[in-house]
């Protein structure tokens, strides 16, 4: 349904659906991608506000032992689901961009297991590290 090939260093074709998308490399999108951390705890902190609360308010001190610890599984646990929309936010605006197709849509067709592959080999061969050979 969907294969990626090098053309030269900088370039790719993606073809997906019978349609040939010609995709160069672009550092800019690879710096966008290196932001969804920062993205997520901003994702996270704009949470916390909408709700009136704050990271101590996920955050547990319990004793063990004689030591104070302080349990953050809950911050950790909301981190990482702001971390997946930041991700699938930026995916999906790249992807629109430099293809005009939707992500969603996309991950519908392929099922959750080629859905993962396509986005790893794109975001490979968007960021120049590719194969020079057509992906299976």
């Amino acid at each position: 349904m969907f294969s990626f090939k090098r053309i030269d260093k900088d370039t790719f074709e993606l073809e997906y659906n019978g349609k040939t998308h010609t995709i160069t490399s672009d550092l800019e999108k690879v710096v966008q991608l290196q932001q969804i951390d920062f993205e997520a705890r901003v994702l996270l902190n704009k949470k916390l506000k909408e709700q009136g609360a704050t990271i101590e308010d996920l955050q547990y001190e319990k004793k063990e032992n004689g030591k104070t610890i302080i349990d953050d599984s809950q911050l950790q646990l909301l981190l990482e689901e702001c971390k997946k929309e930041a991700t699938y936010n930026k995916l999906k605006k790249i992807i629109k961009d430099t293809t005009d197709l939707d992500l969603l849509q996309i991950a519908k067709e392929l099922g959750e297991k080629d859905f993962q592959t396509f986005v790893s080999e794109f975001v490979i061969n968007m960021s120049g590290e590719g194969e020079k050979t057509p992906s299976k």
